[in-house]
């Protein structure tokens, strides 16, 4: 008996430990029509959570201790990043652009490519020179080199950093543009979710899942 109960105090002991630090965080996400979004994907600053939200918009994460902003992705909508203070619920409100400003945002700034949805994707041998020139400030070397103009970084190196299906990769030699869903380029403001990382930009790659 006197070994269960030593039992039961570790165990007890263990996840106490391992909550240490950590805050639960209720959030609900809608649009603007009060409609709630679903799939919804949770960063703790710049890092990916397990968290996703659920059919009517609602999600539960572990906060660790000194996480500074919340940000959501949604595919449908975009990024959303509000500070974080120690809230145990917050609401988050992704605005609908009006369709004519979505229209000329699209046009003005032209960093999202709709691969899946172009006829002419297989005459491109690989990624580099797919997105060589269909982006306004991107140009791409003949060593396959990216460079977004606009970056801030002041390491030597001027690599933009990939991230593929939410996840950071050291290379995308290995995707085909056969393979590619949509294309985002991110720079400045809209690079700074990834933190000093995005500092040269970011070039985010979805693939189509099969």
């Amino acid at each position: 008996m006197r070994h269960i109960k030593l039992l039961i105090k570790a165990i007890f002991l263990l996840f106490s430990i391992s909550n240490f630090g950590q805050t639960s965080l209720i959030g609900k996400i809608t649009n603007d029509k009060g409609e709630p979004v679903v799939n919804a994907l949770i960063y703790l600053d710049t890092i990916k959570s397990k968290g996703t939200s659920n059919v009517i918009g609602f999600f539960e994460v572990n906060i660790p201790k000194g996480t500074k902003k919340i940000t959501l992705y949604s595919p449908k909508h975009g990024y959303l990043t509000t500070e974080y203070n120690n809230e145990k619920r917050l609401s988050f409100v992704f605005i609908e652009p009006k369709e004519k400003e979505s229209k000329n945002l699209a046009e003005t700034f032209n960093n999202s490519l709709n691969v899946r949805k172009d006829d002419n994707v297989s005459t491109y041998r690989n990624i580099y020179e797919y997105i060589d020139g269909k982006v306004a400030g991107v140009t791409v070397s003949s060593s396959n080199e990216i460079i977004i103009r606009g970056g801030s970084s002041w390491e030597l190196s001027n690599d933009p950093l990939f991230v593929v299906d939410g996840i950071i990769v050291n290379s995308i030699d290995h995707i085909s543009p056969m393979d590619v869903d949509k294309i985002n380029v991110l720079k400045g403001v809209d690079a700074s979710i990834y933190g000093s990382q995005g500092s040269n930009g970011v070039i985010e790659i979805i693939t189509m899942q099969k």
